[in-house]
């Protein structure tokens, strides 16, 4: 049996639990769609980066959004669909491992995957 637990839920007992393991960057891996990652990082303190998708949302730059209760930021990516782009994202941290969401601190691009990348023979003989 498969259970699905509630998104909000499962990630602060999760941030919590990594955190006290000593761990202070931690990036969430969703498939929740676009509107649910923005909640959830509104919801949740914690979590640096959440790479999204789901919704096959474009960002061509990284998004900031802010928890209600504490007001961390939490920096979301999303790159469309289906391997159109590769997405890059460059994050600093402050030594406490906190997420720097400044000017120039907080950049990131979509790469097009196009006839203008070299074909790997490894991956596509897979």
């Amino acid at each position: 049996d498969v259970a699905f637990n509630e998104a909000v839920t499962s990630a602060r007992a999760t941030v919590e639990a990594m955190e006290q393991e000593g761990l202070n960057i931690i990036i969430g891996l969703s498939h929740l769609g676009y509107a649910k990652d923005q909640a959830l990082a509104e919801a949740v303190e914690g979590i640096d980066l959440i790479v999204g998708g789901h919704t096959h949302t474009t960002l061509n730059a990284p998004e900031v959004v802010t928890d209600n209760e504490h007001g961390t930021p939490t920096v979301i990516v999303q790159a469309n669909e289906w391997g159109k782009y590769l997405g890059r994202v460059d994050l600093q941290f402050d030594k406490e491992g906190k997420v720097l969401v400044g000017e120039g601190e907080l950049g990131g691009k979509l790469i097009p995957v196009d006839s203008n990348v070299a074909e790997d023979k490894q991956a596509k003989d897979m």
